[in-house]
């Protein structure tokens, strides 16, 4: 071996020639690039949440999960035949929240790194919270269209999570 490389690293560079081990290198350095502009937005939004938690107790994002967790009680009370209380889920949804920004800022500063895990949790996450904050069958009008399209691009984007954790 040459200074500092393993032995397999010298044959490698020879069988590959100097140039062909520096593109290598590029495209590690792409896909790594690539993990944490995408793991951004995720991160961004989990911290966003995380501090909002903090400063007020989550009441503005409460406000908006509220509602669309209500009507998935109230779906779900309708398939399993059963009702409960929405009062007492509805103690439970601050929980729900802190799971959420857990998963957020977790999940992508693992798959920055290139763990396969960091991709499960966020396909993990992406598959549980879609349904409930896109939930464009119990929408109408120009709301029903958007959440529809949301719903669509986050579903793409569970699917490409999925097949990168599988690899």
């Amino acid at each position: 071996p040459v200074d500092g490389e393993r032995e397999g690293e010298a044959s490698a560079v020879g069988r590959l020639g100097r140039r062909s081990h520096t593109r290598v290198y590029a495209m590690g350095f792409q896909a790594f690039l690539g993990r944490v502009l995408f793991s951004a937005v995720f991160l961004s939004a989990g911290i966003n949440k995380a501090q909002e938690l903090w400063s007020n107790g989550g009441v503005q994002t409460m406000q908006y999960m509220k509602p669309k967790l209500d009507a998935l009680a109230v779906q779900l009370a309708g398939t399993v035949g059963q009702a409960a209380p929405l009062a007492t889920l509805a103690q439970y949804y601050q929980y729900l929240l802190v799971a959420a920004c857990v998963m957020e800022i977790v999940g992508p500063l693992m798959f920055m790194l290139g763990s396969d895990h960091g991709a499960r949790i966020m396909a993990l996450f992406l598959a549980g919270v879609t349904p409930i904050m896109h939930n464009f069958w119990n929408a109408q009008g120009m709301e029903k269209m958007i959440e529809m399209i949301m719903f669509m691009k986050v579903s793409r984007t569970t699917r490409t999570h999925e097949a990168t954790a599988r690899k």
